[in-house]
């Protein structure tokens, strides 16, 4: 046998291997369906994903108001070179311009960076609440099996 066909066979055998035990894992899945319990689950599971839908886009909209007002002033900064009498006063309105934006940006950043600190901590502690609810409920369902 070459050494192709003999991969062939390992590849075989591990796929035969991997419908086992997915054929397992959808027998236990099923049992615990029938009991309840997984429908429990995913509802704790999917309140998880809410919270850390939730997380992200209230990171999405605080970002979206920043970036509104940036925009405003980049159009403000247009109409206010084109009314300047001279280059040394363009300059000057450009200078204060990007003073500003520098200080806006900065502070978006540590606006940013506290409100995912807060997020990320509630978020964390909300998912280990619903991590524990599903620990019990398997317990429960172990012992009740046993």
């Amino acid at each position: 046998m070459s050494a192709p066909d003999s991969k062939f066979r390992e590849t075989k055998s591990s796929a035969e291997r991997q419908h086992a035990g997915a054929s397992t894992a959808a027998e236990t899945l099923l049992t615990g369906m029938a009991s309840g319990i997984y429908p429990k689950a995913v509802q704790s599971i999917a309140r998880m994903h809410s919270e850390v839908f939730d997380a992200w886009m209230t990171c999405n909209l605080e970002l979206m108001d920043f970036y509104k007002g940036r925009y405003q002033q980049d159009r403000a900064l247009a109409k206010a070179v084109t009314q300047c009498a001279n280059p040394s006063e363009a300059i000057g309105v450009c200078m204060d311009f990007w003073g500003r934006a520098m200080t806006d940006y900065s502070g978006e950043a540590g606006k940013l960076a506290n409100l995912n600190s807060e997020l990320a901590a509630e978020t964390v502690k909300r998912i280990s609440e619903e991590a524990n609810v599903i620990s019990r409920d398997f317990a429960t369902e172990r012992q009740t099996a046993a």
